[in-house]
């Protein structure tokens, strides 16, 4: 299954390419930058009812992580999974050191095999074509895992780290900061 490239009246282009979109509103849009875009900036158009805005041009670079979070604004309690009982990390459920934490992310860049923007996760696991490196509480984790998320949208991807030896009480249940 492919995610569509129109939803509810509004189109989103990358250099002429349309792409999935996920979610929209009157504020926002957030669309899916598709794996065949390359180069130092792309130009972005956006579409309601075929009435266009004007083309803006932003950077891009192969690769740009970021992380989910639970109230959907890139701050506050981290969207991830404890990896020992398959739960969301939480204060009342926080992940203990030595243990291994999930935490959803986006912006891996090319994958292995090449990735369908788009494309609902399948059978088979795509993984980022550049090394992923994480820190957690300001040291070093142990990854892995950094791939796909099975049933899950293409520029979704999952990690599975370590969480090291070392950190603070207070950096077992993740929050993002800005």
């Amino acid at each position: 299954m492919i995610l569509g490239t129109e939803l509810s009246g509004t189109t989103v282009f990358f250099n002429g390419v349309a792409a999935p979109i996920l979610y929209t509103s009157a504020r926002q849009v957030t669309a899916i930058t598709p794996y065949s875009i390359t180069g130092g900036t792309v130009q972005v158009a956006v579409a309601y009812l075929r009435q266009a805005t004007p083309v803006f041009t932003i950077p891009l670079a192969p690769t740009a992580p970021g992380l989910f979070t639970l109230n959907q604004t890139g701050a506050g309690q981290l969207a991830g999974i404890n990896a020992i009982d398959g739960e969301p990390n939480t204060p009342a459920n926080p992940v203990r050191i030595g243990e291994y934490i999930s935490p959803y992310t986006t912006g891996e860049g090319q994958t292995i095999p090449a990735g369908v923007y788009g494309r609902l996760g399948g059978p088979s696991a795509t993984t980022p074509v550049l090394p992923l490196s994480v820190t957690l509480g300001g040291l070093p984790a142990t990854v892995q895992y950094a791939g796909s998320s099975p049933g899950q949208v293409a520029g979704l991807m999952q990690s599975t780290c370590k969480f090291p030896p070392g950190c603070r009480r207070e950096d077992m249940c993740l929050y993002c900061r800005r």
